[in-house]
């Protein structure tokens, strides 16, 4: 599942445009993880030690403005190559980033992380993998560290809220924005046809098979098409429903759902799940 010819496409695509890519993570997430790190901080007394699951930026620049020694881990090279064009901050000297696996970090020491941030990372790791994954983490971690990770995780009647037709019906209302459409069509419009729920895989290639069919059918206007054409991919992601995403946090902790910005009705597509291990 770690498709690294997909995310280098994806990389590719990033450093062709110079655009801000689509699944970064807005400004309203980012201040979630501020907070999390301040209250962390202020906690043990010292700015903690953070483990960025990913190539994000954001979430690096973050922890490095606040004082963070950072380890910014990703098993594509391309993803560092792409991401660093969003670099917002020179002075790179408390980061060290590494090309590795997440289910295999033998260059951390046991305990050695304060604070692991993350932008939907454990929705790039296939189910099978998930127990190897949380044995690394709190392999990694010790009791008062702190977990805090943005994930899509699926209310139960999230076809009904956010089907097709209704979603579509939304966004020529002006109700939802085009970033937030795109969201609920990958994630959220076509469940029942094309999640596997054994797998807990939600596949981006089947998804836009659905959506070529909308258009085919006249539910998706050429610009509805077109726009969402643009964000074509293949990734395979896995997503669980939010009580499934819930059992994996709490096996290394306590687990709490921070809302990145305004309620509304969408919010688990931002939703940042804030663990402290014990």
């Amino acid at each position: 599942m770690k498709q690294p010819e997909e995310w280098s496409r994806y990389a590719e695509r990033i450093l062709a445009t110079g655009a801000r890519p689509h699944f970064a993570p807005e400004p309203e997430t980012v201040e979630v993880h501020a907070r999390v790190i301040a209250d962390l901080g202020a906690a043990v007394g010292t700015a903690p030690s953070v483990l960025v699951l990913g190539a994000t930026p954001e979430l690096a620049d973050l922890a490095l403005d606040l004082g963070c020694p950072t380890l910014r881990m990703d098993c594509n090279p391309a993803m560092f190559d792409a991401a660093a064009k969003r670099e917002k901050r020179s002075d790179r000297r408390g980061e060290r980033t590494v090309v590795g696996d997440w289910l295999d970090m033998p260059g951390i020491a046991n305990g050695a992380i304060d604070l692991v941030l993350g932008d939907a990372s454990l929705n790039n790791v296939a189910h099978a993998q998930m127990p190897r994954l949380f044995e690394q983490l709190r392999r990694i971690t010790h009791a008062g560290s702190v977990l805090s990770l943005r994930q899509v995780a699926l209310p139960a009647d999230v076809s009904h809220r956010h089907g097709l037709a209704r979603t579509v019906q939304r966004l020529r209302a002006g109700e939802i924005e085009p970033h937030t459409f795109s969201r609920l069509l990958r994630y959220a419009a076509f469940v029942d046809e094309v999640y596997d729920r054994e797998q807990h895989l939600l596949d981006a290639a089947r998804v836009f098979d659905c959506i070529d069919a909308a258009h085919r059918a006249g539910m998706l206007s050429a610009d509805e098409h077109a726009f969402m054409n643009s964000r074509r991919s293949q990734i395979q992601h896995t997503v669980y429903s939010r009580a499934e995403q819930r059992a994996w946090f709490e096996r290394v902790g306590t687990t709490r759902i921070e809302r990145a910005g305004p309620a509304r009705d969408h919010e688990y597509l931002t939703d940042v799940w804030v663990t402290h291990c014990t």
